[in-house]
C-alpha cells in the first residue's frame, strides 16, 4: 500500500492504542510495561493492515471486467451454477433404480435452466437424484460437459442415453426400468396425469412485450427480415 495507507494505520493504531489505556480502569505503570504497550501496537497495527486489505479487493464483477486483471482473480471472480435441489424422501426403489443407471452406463443429460430437467430429477427424490449420472450440458453450470453432450448430439433436455442410444424428453420411472433392464419385478406408481393447460383467451396467448430500447441498426435489420420474407418461428411461453 502506499505511504499515505501506512500512516492512516499508524495513526489509527495510536488513537486506538490511547483509548484503551485511557478508556479502561486507572493503569498503573508496573502492569504496562514499554515491552507490552509495543506487542499490543504491533497486534492492533496487523490486525487493521489485513482488514484494509481485504476491503481494498474489489467486487467480484469489476474483477471480471477488467481487461488487464491477473488470470487468477478473473477464476476466483467466475460463478458457476447447479440444478436446484430436489426435495422429498427417496424409496430403497428410486435408489436403486438411479444406481442401476449409472452402473449401466447411462446419461443424463440436462441444464442448470431446465425446467423438465428438474421435474425428472425430482422423480426420484433427493437421494435418488444425488446418485443419478447427471451430465450439465449448459455454458456456465457446474461441472459442464458441454463437448459431450455436443459430441451425443444432445439438442433438447433432458435427454437419456441408455444403451447407446439417445431418448429425447422427460421419461416415468417405468419407462427408464424399461430401457435400462431394471429389476422387473419393481411395481413403480404411474405417473399423475399432468393438469390441463388454462384456456386461452379470446385470440390466443400473446408473447410478453419487449423494453429495451432498439437501435437504429435493429429496427433496420427487422424490417429487412420482414421485407426478404424470413420468418421467426417461437412460441408464447419460449423465453428465449
Amino acid at each position: 500500500p502506499p505511504a499515505s495507507a501506512d500512516m492512516c494505520v499508524h495513526r489509527y493504531t495510536y488513537k486506538l492504542l490511547l483509548c484503551t489505556l485511557g478508556c479502561a480502569v486507572p493503569i498503573t505503570a508496573a502492569r504496562y510495561s514499554r515491552s507490552a504497550v509495543l506487542t499490543h501496537a504491533t497486534a492492533a497495527a496487523a490486525t487493521v493492515a489485513i482488514s484494509r486489505r481485504a476491503a481494498a479487493l474489489p467486487p467480484p464483477d469489476l474483477l471480471a471486467k477488467a481487461p488487464l486483471a491477473p488470470q487468477q482473480l478473473r477464476e476466483q471472480a467466475a460463478v458457476l451454477y447447479t440444478p436446484p435441489p430436489v426435495k422429498g424422501t427417496s424409496t430403497p426403489d428410486q435408489i436403486g433404480l438411479a444406481e442401476h443407471l449409472s452402473r449401466s452406463g447411462a446419461k443424463f443429460y440436462g441444464a442448470y435452466w431446465c425446467g423438465f430437467c428438474l421435474k425428472q430429477r425430482a422423480m426420484f427424490g433427493a437421494g435418488g437424484s444425488r446418485r443419478l449420472p447427471y451430465v450439465e450440458c449448459a455454458e456456465g453450470g457446474y461441472q459442464a460437459d458441454a463437448a459431450l453432450c455436443e459430441a451425443r448430439r444432445v439438442t433438447g433436455y433432458p435427454s437419456w442415453e441408455i444403451g447407446g442410444k439417445l431418448y429425447s424428453g422427460m421419461k416415468s420411472l417405468p419407462e427408464l426400468q424399461r430401457l435400462s433392464g431394471f429389476n422387473p419385478a419393481v411395481q413403480f406408481p404411474a405417473p399423475e396425469p399432468p393438469l390441463p393447460p388454462p384456456p386461452p383467451p379470446p385470440g390466443g396467448f400473446k408473447p410478453p412485450e419487449v423494453e429495451t430500447v432498439s437501435t437504429s441498426y435493429t429496427v433496420a435489420l427487422a424490417k429487412h427480415l420482414r421485407s426478404s420474407g424470413a420468418v421467426f418461428y417461437g412460441a408464447h411461453w419460449c423465453r428465449f
